[in-house]
């Protein structure tokens, strides 16, 4: 059995939240297949709350289409691009710019093909973060642009005078992972390219995916001292060492957790959005703490 929860909180600079994210499951499959959606408008582009929301429902019927057994693993690139072609016509529609559709985009859900040892996969297009809980400890994946914070979205295979530009900003898509001892280590990949990721539940039974808000937690130092940046590795383990497995247990314990960061001075100024999967399967009737 795998339970699912997501959760969303506007950024303390934000007036608008952007950021988007759900959680379903297919009404076919044996088990059926369970999903979790999550998308992050960018704040320099206009309605991309809209846009975040129109990608999450999108992808959604992407799934509901194309989902009609296992194995399920879709194509990345074409997966792509059917959303935001069909991304574009519904914001048509609506009459919102295209520019509306600057979001990431990120796509996971849970393959039974070996069961009984679920595969957790995920599609990510732009940045975000991914976190994983095993009997050895926590692991995390950070995906970041570099030098220009600057997302490739899916808005940009659009537009070729658009993507032409980006390509002229020179970035690179840098991947850092933190292994169980708190070891970081980076790779880089090709900047137009989804970022493919998956995991043998049986070991990883906890995994979390976020949006970059996750890593824009600060202290504030008072009105005389700048703002120390904390470090997204910092507070993860007050995020994904889960009490109780039913229910809304991700609300529960994010909602907790940023109540003892905000008592720390501890606060995130970009939205923050999450999704988290459990595993309740033989040996993990409890997850050790």
């Amino acid at each position: 059995m795998i339970n699912t929860d997501t959760f969303l909180k506007i950024g303390d600079q934000h007036k608008i939240c952007e950021d988007y994210v759900i959680a379903g499951v297919t009404k076919q499959g044996n088990p059926p297949l369970q999903y979790i959606i999550l998308s992050d408008g960018c704040s320099k582009s206009d309605k991309t709350e809209m846009g975040a929301r129109i990608l999450c429902y999108i992808t959604q019927q992407f799934i509901r289409y194309n989902f009609h057994g296992y194995p399920f693993m879709p194509d990345d690139k074409k997966m792509g691009l059917w959303i935001i072609h069909n991304a574009e016509m519904m914001a048509r529609n609506l009459g919102l710019n295209r520019a509306c559709l600057d979001a990431t985009l990120m796509v996971s859900w849970v393959d039974w093909t070996n069961a009984p040892a679920p595969i957790w996969n995920i599609y990510i297009y732009g940045d975000g973060y991914v976190a994983a809980k095993a009997d050895e400890g926590i692991t995390m994946m950070k995906v970041d642009y570099r030098p220009e914070n600057a997302p490739y979205y899916l808005s940009y295979e659009l537009d070729p005078a658009r993507k032409a530009a980006y390509h002229q900003l020179k970035v690179s898509k840098i991947m850092t992972y933190v292994d169980e001892n708190g070891k970081y280590k980076e790779e880089q990949y090709a900047y137009d390219g989804a970022t493919v990721d998956m995991k043998n539940m049986l070991l990883d039974h906890t995994i979390l995916l976020a949006s970059d808000g996750f890593g824009s937690f600060f202290q504030d130092d008072g009105p005389t001292q700048p703002p120390t940046i904390i470090s997204p590795a910092f507070i993860l383990p007050g995020f994904i060492n889960f009490k109780g497995k039913k229910g809304s247990f991700l609300q529960r314990r994010a909602s907790k957790e940023l109540k003892s960061l905000n008592q720390k001075e501890i606060f995130h100024y970009d939205d923050l959005s999450i999704g988290a999967y459990i595993y309740e399967g033989p040996g993990y009737d409890d997850i050790p703490p």
